[in-house]
């Protein structure tokens, strides 16, 4: 099934974690093709990318195949990674795709 980003959860997901821990970088992106689809969306303490206008990251609303991720970055060097994503019909994902 189609997956498309949840900007919705993946600001909440940054909310927190900035409020409960010294985070350094957040992107989105895709499991699989990480390298090519990773996008900074908050970095030295604030929001680069406005999580409730965008509709796309590096380009792509999300995957038919792969899972849609947020990947936070610490200071201290350790990361997490959670799935971020919204399923959704083909038809919906292909009429989301056409009105981009």
């Amino acid at each position: 099934m189609p997956k498309l980003y949840d900007f919705k959860k993946a600001k909440e997901l940054i909310d927190v974690e900035v409020d409960n821990a010294d985070v350094d970088k957040v992107f989105l992106g895709t499991l699989s093709d990480y390298f090519w689809t990773a996008e900074a969306v908050w970095e030295k303490g604030k929001y680069i990318i406005d999580l409730g206008k965008v509709k796309t990251i590096a380009g792509i609303p999300g995957s038919d195949w792969d899972t849609p991720i947020i990947n936070i970055y610490y200071s201290d060097g350790k990361e997490k990674k959670f799935e971020c994503f919204k399923e959704v019909t083909s038809d919906e994902f292909a009429d989301f795709c056409r009105k981009l």
